[in-house]
Parts: structure tokens; C-alpha cells; sequence
């Protein structure tokens, strides 16, 4: 049988070994900095902000290049996507031409 003292550590089982507490899931600083407060096994994005070589930059774009691809998609011309982000064609055109799916269109 598994108990918790009041240290809040695991006790019991045959051997009375304690243990540490699981890790609890508070999600991350990185994420709550792009406005999400969810868990980290929840986390939206791709890539994880936590790891080296992840920036908050890079997830802020890759956010906002799904959003441009969904609106592609929708039917937005490359001129209203480009006025909708404050973005050139010419970078909403690189955007897509990046999108193997839609480098035709």
C-alpha cells in the first residue's frame, strides 16, 4: 500500500522506500509568453519552446504561418493576407512557396 506523509512524499510499498512526488505539468514560461496557460503535454505548438534552439520568435511565426496557409485556403488573395499581417507579397509568397501543398497556387 502507497501512502503520502505529511512531507508530501510517497511511502510504503514492502520495501518502505520514500520517493519523490511526480513532476507536476505547470506548462512553461516560454508558452505563457505567446498567451497560452495550458499544460505542457497539451501544448499547441509544433516544437517545443523549452528546448534548445526553440525560440518564442520562431514559434510567433510558425503560428502566424499556419494562419496564412488557413486563409489561402479560405479563399484570401496573397494581396489581402499580405495587408491582413503588414507583410510584403513578397514574404506571404515565400511563406507559401515553403508549404510543399500549396507551392502551385
Amino acid at each position: 500500500m502507497v501512502q503520502v506523509n505529511t512531507a508530501g512524499n510517497f511511502e510504503g510499498g514492502e520495501t518502505g522506500v520514500k520517493r519523490e512526488p511526480r513532476h507536476v505539468d505547470r506548462g512553461c514560461k516560454r508558452a505563457r509568453e505567446l498567451g497560452y496557460y495550458g499544460l505542457c503535454l497539451e501544448c499547441p505548438f509544433p516544437k517545443c519552446l523549452e528546448e534548445p534552439g526553440n525560440s518564442v520568435e520562431t514559434a510567433r511565426k510558425d503560428i502566424r504561418n499556419r494562419e496564412i496557409i488557413k486563409l489561402l485556403r479560405d479563399g484570401k488573395t496573397k494581396k489581402e493576407i499580405a495587408e491582413i499581417f503588414g507583410l510584403s507579397r513578397i514574404t506571404v509568397n515565400g511563406i507559401i512557396e515553403k508549404h510543399p501543398l500549396l507551392a502551385s497556387k
